[in-house]
């Protein structure tokens, strides 16, 4: 046996292997040998409320991740439908707008997304304390909307049951004051989500500069360096005969005066005025060279770790790049979905509380056939829209003339859906006349030529006479 299989055996005798990739004689994977071993995550404090109200007031970056997407969210806001009802629709949007609905909403989400959390506070006038739960065939009106961040209420109590749709969420939310409010009575927001049991514990969810906070803090760092690398891009080196003696005899404050003496002349003239004989100037210049491509990987970063695209993040100029578009398509299915996981369920619980107050403008009944619809993110350009028509125009014209839709199937699907935002109103009276009309026949398609050569086709004159028959002088 060999002096290396005697050295592989003992340490296999001695050490333990865990899952994990191992090299015995290199020592990869063995713990104080592979260097990585020794590598793990450790956990910081979070944010305090002074430091992240301080990123909010002062850091323009930091104030663009919390607040961009909740600007987003309410940006282009919402149509409120009742089916063959305008005026109903249009009483609900009163009532919206009366609450400040949308500005509310929108500052509920600012403060949850820095905070962690945020409530909406109902104030729905049911006769009852706001510690018991909301009374629905109780309320007389809504009055207010009021948001409250997480560092003027605590939740109070977990539901416990998991048969409750509210398991896991608090039962009670204590205002500052010492008031509690019943989980019926708000409407809660969060921020950047945690797992079940951190959540427990701290009774609220994260701000979202919180997994931002590192690399938020290098882009601030590198760019300063880069700053300060800008301001000493060019420094002017003066060489003075003697100088060495000079300091060793005390002379300081000679070459300090003589040095701010230059500096002035520059400030004041753009020249320098030295002794030709005993000091020698010079322009000494610094290399830029990768500080472009050192900021847009900064920039990458942040965007990535803020999950924002560039063009939302820095502006439209930092977008126009490869991709930028796609980048912005994403980034709104991104906040459409979030719309439709938080915006939408809370204006639909808002809706029907106004549906439901006695002396409101419904009087406690529920309209048939209401909705609330999400205005498009994405707005297309007039010249977009006109292609776009075109090639719709284009595709049902050939479908028409098929025979696979009618005139009236083509009239309906594009301009008598409420979702076809085309500027095209259609006359009532003209869509029941083309309904009541018998659709025209399309004629059928004409036959296939039967299979096998064509017949072959003879003028007369071109063939011979037959003979006529043996038999016919008989």
């Amino acid at each position: 046996m060999s002096l290396i299989d005697r050295f592989v055996g003992s340490l296999a005798k001695r050490v333990v292997l865990h899952d994990s990739w191992t090299n015995l004689l290199t020592g990869m994977g063995r713990q104080g040998v592979d260097k990585r071993q020794s590598t793990t995550f450790q956990a910081r404090t979070y944010l305090s409320q002074q430091v992240l109200e301080a990123l909010w007031t002062q850091d323009a970056l930091a104030r663009h991740i919390v607040g961009r997407r909740a600007e987003e969210m309410t940006r282009e806001w919402i149509e409120l439908q009742v089916e063959g009802d305008e005026d109903a629709a249009d009483e609900l949007g009163d009532e919206f707008d009366r609450l400040g609905t949308r500005a509310k909403i929108q500052e509920a989400i600012e403060w949850a997304r820095l905070y962690g959390g945020a409530i909406l506070l109902i104030g729905a006038d049911d006769g009852q304390d706001f510690a018991q739960p909301l009374d629905w065939q109780a309320i007389r009106r809504i009055r207010y909307l009021q948001v409250v961040d997480r560092w003027n209420c605590y939740p109070d109590g977990f539901e416990e049951n998991p048969d409750d749709p509210a398991f896991r969420t608090p039962k009670y939310y204590r205002l500052i004051g010492g008031e509690y409010v019943h989980h019926t009575r708000v409407l809660a927001f969060h921020g950047a989500k945690t797992p079940w049991n951190v959540y427990r514990q701290a009774r609220w969810h994260q701000s979202v500069l919180e997994p931002v906070w590192n690399t938020l803090a290098d882009f601030s760092t590198g760019l300063s360096g880069m700053s300060v690398a800008l301001h000493d891009y060019s420094v002017t080196s003066v060489g003075m005969k003697g100088l060495a003696n000079a300091l060793a005899t005390g002379k300081n404050q000679v070459i300090i005066d003589r040095a701010a003496a230059a500096q002035a002349t520059m400030s004041m003239f753009r020249m320098m005025i030295h002794d030709a004989d005993n000091e020698k100037v010079e322009r000494m210049s610094h290399t830029l060279t990768g500080m472009p491509e050192a900021i847009d990987r900064l920039l990458d970063l942040v965007a990535a770790a803020a999950d924002e695209p560039k063009a939302i993040l820095f502006g439209n100029a930092i977008g126009k790049v490869s991709g930028a578009d796609n980048d912005l398509k994403m980034h709104y299915d991104r906040t459409k979905a979030q719309q439709t996981a938080v915006l939408l369920p809370a204006l639909d619980q808002l809706a029907r509380l106004i549906f439901a107050a006695k002396d409101g403008p419904f009087a406690g009944q529920e309209p048939d056939g209401w909705r609330i619809k999400l205005r498009p993110l994405w707005q297309m350009s007039d010249k977009e829209r006109a292609e776009v028509r075109k090639l719709n125009a284009e595709s049902d014209q050939i479908e028409v003339q098929i025979g696979a839709v009618t005139p009236f199937e083509v009239r309906m699907s594009r301009h008598g859906n409420d979702d076809n935002d085309n500027g095209i109103s259609l006359d009532p009276e003209t869509t029941a006349m083309m309904a009541l009309e018998p659709p025209t026949p399309t004629p059928p398609p004409a036959l296939p030529p039967p299979p096998g050569p064509a017949p072959r086709i003879v003028p007369p004159g071109s063939l011979p006479a037959l003979p006529p028959p043996e038999n016919a002088n008989a």
